[in-house]
């Protein structure tokens, strides 16, 4: 956990922050992305509660809520099937993805619309002050239907299998998104 908490710090460069979000009694409150608070937020987790993240420079981030896997292969891998520049892939649940854009400069508001709107992205998931689900626990919705001792798990390769259920496994961030972002060869024409 403490390794995947890096890797976000690292993709949004050390300015991110996290939230438990309480659907039942309709609150949310703010979390330091530390790790001396894993256990807290996989306690909240384990409470029926959501964790979430946003980044806070929110002028280069955009977010891409209800993603299929064909339009993850389609707007957001290269033809060879590594990852285009800038991404990170959060499944959400089986077969649903958000994604995360770390564009190479600003984007205005209408900017953001229209890349998700060409993106496919949820039309109701507007770009302003967006948060989305962290990786590393569970999706607390009540339609997600998970087996107590199987978790759903989708590969980077596209294959699906079982793993046993472990906080860390069930939203899964690619890592080779990572080394794309950090090498900021994003091209001119997209997010």
């Amino acid at each position: 956990m403490k390794k995947l908490l890096w890797k976000l710090r690292r993709f949004f460069r050390n300015s991110c922050r996290m939230a438990v979000l309480d659907m039942v009694a309709g609150k949310r409150w703010a979390i330091a992305s530390t790790s001396r608070n894993i256990p807290y937020l996989k306690a909240e987790n384990v409470r029926d509660r959501h964790i979430l993240l946003q980044q806070v420079e929110q002028d280069t981030y955009l977010m891409a809520d209800d993603i299929t896997p064909e339009l993850l292969q389609r707007h957001h891998k290269l033809p060879n099937g590594t990852w285009k520049p800038g991404r990170m892939v959060v499944e959400t649940s089986p077969g649903n993805f958000q994604v995360w854009i770390h564009a190479h400069r600003p984007l205005s508001l209408e900017e953001k619309r229209y890349w998700l709107k060409i993106l496919k992205s949820d039309p109701g998931a507007g770009p302003c002050n967006r948060w989305g689900r962290c990786p590393g626990f569970r999706n607390r919705k009540k339609n997600i239907v998970i087996h107590p001792a199987i978790i759903p798990w989708q590969s980077s390769s596209g294959s699906t299998g079982n793993r046993q259920p472990t906080f860390h496994k069930y939203l899964s961030i690619y890592s080779d998104i990572q080394q794309a972002a950090s090498e900021n060869k994003t091209n001119n024409s997209e997010p």
